[in-house]
């Protein structure tokens, strides 16, 4: 499982690499969006006490709107690294929040979030909650 993972993060940077920030093509958008869910499974899966922590983080972040700073935005993203404790888990975290870091972006040139970049966002984070909370359910049953 940890290979295919792997795997699939490597095509979806790739794809995502090649559709440039914003989701031009709905089969990168449901690949970002697989792979989000994975790795969201994955943390709730071996952070299960941490869930309520997770979705009050990712609250945050999807409260997040056009021409809010992008220095908030990645402070944020920084918080969520800090709530993984197992080495595998936090590297494929790191390379979906990968998705989520938009280097134009960074003070002075355009200081504030742009709707576009906001779409991407949505789509990954939604994907990750779906994951945290497909685990949260397995074990409730």
């Amino acid at each position: 499982m940890k290979r295919n993972l792997l795997i699939l993060s490597l095509v979806i940077l790739f794809l995502t690499g090649c559709a440039g920030v914003s989701l031009k093509s709905d089969t990168t958008q449901i690949a970002v969006d697989v792979s989000a869910t994975t790795i969201g499974y994955l943390v709730g899966q071996n952070n299960l006490d941490k869930i309520p922590e997770w979705n009050e983080w990712l609250d945050k972040l999807l409260a997040l709107e056009v021409g809010d700073s992008v220095l908030s935005y990645e402070l944020l993203l920084a918080k969520g690294i800090k709530l993984i404790d197992k080495p595998f888990i936090e590297l494929q975290f790191t390379k979906l929040i990968r998705l989520l870091e938009f280097p134009e972006l960074q003070p002075p040139t355009l200081p504030f979030l742009k709707a576009e970049y906001l779409e991407m966002v949505q789509v990954v984070l939604s994907g990750f909650r779906d994951g945290l909370m497909a685990a949260k359910a397995e074990v409730e049953k």
